[in-house]
């Protein structure tokens, strides 16, 4: 005896099947050779779901959620004040006599040189527009594709692929 779980789009149209026997599952999709078989309820009641279509805006959501993950340890004042450090960091690294108030009170607080600080901070606002830019590129992808995965909101379709170059 099977059981098959039938999904459909939005159209009605049958777009993918789970057919299960004795606990073996099978994945049939158009081309399958049991695919008209399928279609028409050869292996038992098949229970119709309907995939909703992912929308832009849940697309989006995703990527706004993923950018909050990257600040989500600071808080909204400490945000605030990025963009005059990044402009400090900047300053500083153009001209060490440059009067840097923020970088200034933090090196203090940490007991380093402002050089230490203005470091850490053009190595954070690089590695935050890198990873935002992934986002950003990422979402851009999954927008222009039609229709949109229904699994998109899985790290494959949002983190970079990487390769083993296989050097130790």
């Amino acid at each position: 005896m099977y059981s098959s779980l039938q999904y459909q789009d939005a159209a009605g149209e049958i777009i993918a099947a789970v057919r299960e026997s004795d606990g073996v599952f099978d994945i049939l999709e158009p081309g399958h050779a049991n695919w008209e078989d399928v279609k028409a309820g050869a292996y038992g009641e098949i229970l119709a779901h309907v995939l909703e279509p992912i929308t832009e805006d849940m697309v989006r959501a995703e990527g706004a959620r993923r950018l909050a993950l990257l600040v989500a340890e600071y808080s909204d004042r400490e945000r605030e004040t990025w963009g005059q450090q990044i402009a400090e960091a900047a300053a500083f690294t153009a001209d060490n006599t440059a009067v840097v108030p923020i970088l200034s009170g933090v090196a203090a607080g940490r007991g380093v040189g402002v050089s230490d600080i203005a470091a850490l901070v053009e190595q954070k606002s690089t590695e935050y527009a890198q990873a935002s830019g992934q986002i950003l590129g990422a979402q851009s992808a999954l927008l222009r594709l039609d229709p949109i995965p229904q699994d998109y909101d899985a790290d494959s379709h949002w983190l970079p692929e990487t390769t083993d170059t296989g050097a130790a």
